[in-house]
């Protein structure tokens, strides 16, 4: 069924799946940003049973779903918890203190792979006459 959207959002951002968003996130990466040593961090989305394990070396963001290898920090946090702190809506802090989500190895990572991005364009015409 169709979700509904979280509070800020959309619909179609509500409907969005992990490896879509991923794919849209190694887009945005900033390749200065993830030049370094390489890490990983991995996603478990429990509702829906997956594991997303992302990998950052050479300045580019590649991902996998299903992949049991080990990761640097492992992010446990439900679908839509992860498009809001995508989308800008919520808080990893937040949403830490609140038991929503919780991180396993190196919090450090986590932080590193979050200042990976650029922002999203504001009213970027996604099509023009």
């Amino acid at each position: 069924g169709v979700k509904r959207p979280p509070p800020g959002g959309n619909a179609i951002g509500a409907n969005l799946q992990v490896a879509s968003l991923l794919d849209t996130l190694s887009v945005r990466v900033v390749p200065a940003r993830a030049s370094g040593p390489p890490f990983t961090v991995a996603f478990v989305i429990p509702e829906l049973k997956e594991r997303h394990l992302v990998t950052v070396a050479n300045g580019v963001m590649l991902h996998e779903q299903g992949v049991a290898d080990t990761a640097d920090a492992t992010l446990v946090t439900p679908r839509l918890a992860l498009l809001g702190m995508v989308g800008g809506q919520a808080k990893a802090i937040d949403l830490l203190q609140k038991g929503t989500i919780s991180i396993e190895g190196n919090p450090a990572v986590l932080q590193r792979f979050l200042g990976l991005f650029e922002p999203p364009k504001p009213g970027f015409p996604l099509v023009t006459p």
